[in-house]
């Protein structure tokens, strides 16, 4: 049993290291660009090597997306949850889901377009990326009803809001894409990002004509 656990151990670490030769071409190239010999090259191995972990070049983004949804699922329930207090749970939520974003959108936008002209290969692993987009937003959807029920948000759907909040922040970052590197400052908009969502745009004095 040992020896299987360090050839599992051993398998996932190896997967891990394509995974991520395989995202830095991603960020940096379009998707369809990318062969799975450039990906090969780049995690310094055979190409052969590729197909003993991933069936082809759609499983691999699949994969990475996958695991940075799962990775921010757990970091979700780490850094958001009942014994934390509501407003730092809030903040931490947004910078998590803002990293994620500004990390992974364009590749979760290749994976939307693979989806939409019918690739078989993808729509297999979507549904399972629903039901893993589906989690987060119920655990984002339960932090922002607790702030609700502490008089710390003001009523609404608690679901809406959690998908208005995601689809604010996954808006920003794409919009970034349109820029030049050297024009983003990822921490002063995250700031912004921060300040507008927990505390709004209005000053008091702008607030009074509601």
């Amino acid at each position: 049993m040992g020896l299987a656990s360090y050839k599992e151990r051993e398998h996932e670490f190896k997967k891990q290291l394509i995974a991520e030769a395989a995202f830095q071409l991603f960020r940096n190239r379009s998707f369809e660009s990318v062969t799975v010999q450039d990906i090969a090259s780049a995690a310094e191995c055979g190409k052969g090597t590729i197909y003993q972990f991933f069936i082809n070049k759609d499983e691999v983004l699949y994969y990475i997306i996958a695991t940075n949804l799962d990775r921010l699922i757990h970091n979700i329930e780490l850094q958001c949850g009942l014994d934390i207090d509501f407003t730092t749970a809030l903040v931490n939520y947004l910078s998590l889901q803002y990293l994620s974003h500004n990390n992974y959108g364009s590749l979760l936008m290749s994976l939307y377009r693979r989806h939409i002209e019918a690739s078989v290969d993808i729509d297999s692993y979507y549904g399972e990326l629903l039901l893993k987009r589906e989690r987060k937003t119920q655990l984002v959807a339960n932090l922002i009803k607790r702030g609700i029920q502490e008089g710390k948000i003001i009523e609404f759907d608690h679901y809406k809001l959690a998908l208005i909040i995601n689809n604010i922040i996954r808006s920003f970052c794409l919009g970034n894409l349109e820029i030049e590197p050297v024009d983003t400052d990822e921490t002063a908009d995250l700031e912004m990002i921060k300040g507008i969502l927990v505390r709004g745009i209005l000053t008091v004095n702008g607030g009074t004509t509601l």
